[in-house]
């Protein structure tokens, strides 16, 4: 792993931290044998000295191969409750996290036993990292570090029925406890809202000062949301062509399917539409940048309803520039967000979708209401998450960012001289509005191209049967058996599990 030291973040000092208690802190691999794993407490000269220690011993011992470092800093403060997370991994054997609610541990991949204490050898079969999904747990350590963004709801509060926080009032005097899209945005009532236009503007990957934003649970919500939205628009008695070019994330079809039984919905491939779209518009979803691929895209079907899924537009997958809604305002179109790749929290089950027109704001919100609204503790959650970040500069971003690029490192160098496999290209440095630095992208996921495999013997299967389990290409339009992606959004110690896997492969045994 990579041993990471404090960021500069513009503010004047770290904040003071009353009291002389002992922290335990979280590691990696091997921390349970380090005596770093307490770091002491004080005012914020402490705090600092702790974490300059912290940096130069973990250098020392890294090079030795005595510890694998989280690379996330330790910048806890002193409370009983920082004291009672932090362990988190440690009632696990730093292999694994606790369950408070389950009251057990979960092993992270290649670990076993009660407490995590068992490892599985990396070249066993019976060690089997999990590249399948994307859950985001890249941000557990920072958060698993920083306690005092948690949130305590009374049990008095939200009682009843509600749509937006901080809009109750208005809702009331609207005659119900729903608020019209329009008046949300003229008063600016939705807390949530401000807070996510907020995040925004610090990042510097939108302004979106003047724009409808609607929550909503999740993305995958947002996405039938979308597709309602345009159904509604177009008011067509014809089958509606929905679409996205290959290779495209494979949970747009789904929801089409989803969508077929109840209304005029069809999926098809973007090059079977040809240049004139067959007469009819279609609705297409642009990724940006691309799941599986990471490309950055435009519209490529004339004349499209678009759906601009920009889930990954944040530091430290590519570099973030204000002018990125310019396509969506130009297309009249509508883009969708999650907070799940920004901060982790996928479970929160918040995303939001952004458009500059009323209509389909007002359809967007219609879906989601209709659908059962987002939970108000969900909506808290979210603010409070988005609170903690702005306040400490974003450190969060700028962590993951430089973890990402790590990672990213080591697979170029992997696969450099592999005859059998490539991995997707990354196109040219990006400016970065946010951190003003200069370099290649990060994308969520490695896209690996196999030519030499097919039908008889995919890329998929050659790394499943060798402990690396990743999705097979063609869930995502691309040709059966000759690519496979893989998440890199995992923990730290599982990355360098799967890396130590990936390097004793054989790359140039192709079939």
């Amino acid at each position: 792993m990579i041993a990471m030291g404090p960021l500069e973040t513009g503010k004047d000092e770290l904040p003071s931290h009353e009291g002389e208690s002992e922290v335990l802190m979280p590691k990696g691999a091997e921390a349970a044998k380090s005596p770093l794993s307490v770091i002491p407490c004080g005012n914020g000269s402490r705090v600092v000295a702790a974490q300059a220690l912290w940096l130069a011993l973990s250098v020392i011992l890294f090079s030795g191969g005595l510890l694998a470092v989280s690379f996330f800093p330790p910048t806890h403060d002193c409370s009983p409750a920082a004291t009672e997370e932090d362990l988190a991994y440690q009632k696990c054997s730093n292999h694994g996290i606790y369950d408070t609610l389950g009251s057990t541990c979960l092993c992270f991949d290649c670990f076993e036993g009660d407490s995590c204490e068992t490892a599985i050898p990396a070249n066993s079969t019976d060690c089997v990292i999990d590249a399948a999904g994307g859950n985001p747990n890249i941000f557990e350590e920072y958060w698993v570090a920083h306690p005092e963004a948690g949130l305590t709801i009374l049990p008095s509060e939200h009682i009843g029925y509600g749509d937006k926080l901080g809009c109750d009032k208005l809702a009331l005097e609207n005659g119900g406890f729903r608020v019209p899209e329009s008046i949300a945005l003229e008063s600016r009532c939705d807390l949530l809202a401000e807070a996510i236009r907020q995040l925004h503007k610090e990042v510097g990957n939108a302004d979106a000062d003047e724009w409808h934003i609607v929550p909503g649970v999740g993305s995958s919500e947002l996405i039938d949301a979308a597709l309602f939205a345009w159904g509604r628009e177009l008011q067509s008695q014809d089958t509606i062509r929905v679409t996205s070019k290959p290779p495209y994330y494979n949970g747009y079809p789904s929801a089409v399917s989803f969508f077929q039984g109840l209304a005029k919905f069809e999926w098809v491939q973007a090059e079977d539409l040809g240049a004139s779209g067959q007469g009819h518009q279609a609705i297409e979803f642009i990724t940006s940048p691309n799941n599986p691929d990471g490309v950055i895209r435009s519209q490529s079907v004339p004349n499209s309803l678009p759906v601009f899924d920009f889930a990954y537009q944040w530091p430290h997958f590519t570099g973030v520039s204000k002018s990125l809604l310019d396509q969506v305002a130009s297309s009249n179109g509508i883009a969708l967000f999650t907070l799940s790749k920004v901060s982790g929290h996928a479970g929160t089950r918040i995303g939001w979708a952004m458009t500059q027109s009323q209509s389909l704001a007002e359809s967007v919100h219609d879906y989601v209401g209709t659908s059962g609204a987002i939970p108000r503790e969900s909506q808290h959650r979210a603010l409070k998450i988005l609170k903690h970040m702005s306040t400490t500069d974003y450190e969060i971003l700028r962590l993951a960012r430089r973890e990402m690029q790590s990672r990213w490192e080591q697979l170029t160098d992997i696969f450099k001289d592999s005859k059998c496999f490539s991995v997707q290209a990354r196109g040219a440095a990006v400016l970065d509005e946010y951190t003003k630095e200069t370099a290649l992208p990060s994308p969520a996921y490695l896209w690996l191209s196999c030519p030499s495999f097919g039908v008889g013997s995919t890329c998929f299967d050659f790394f499943l049967s060798r402990g690396v389990k990743g999705k097979p290409g063609e869930l995502f339009g691309a040709e059966t058996g000759k690519y496979v992606r893989f998440q890199l959004l995992m923990r730290g110690q599982t990355f360098e599990i799967l890396a130590e896997k990936l390097r004793s492969l054989d790359l140039n045994d192709c079939p």
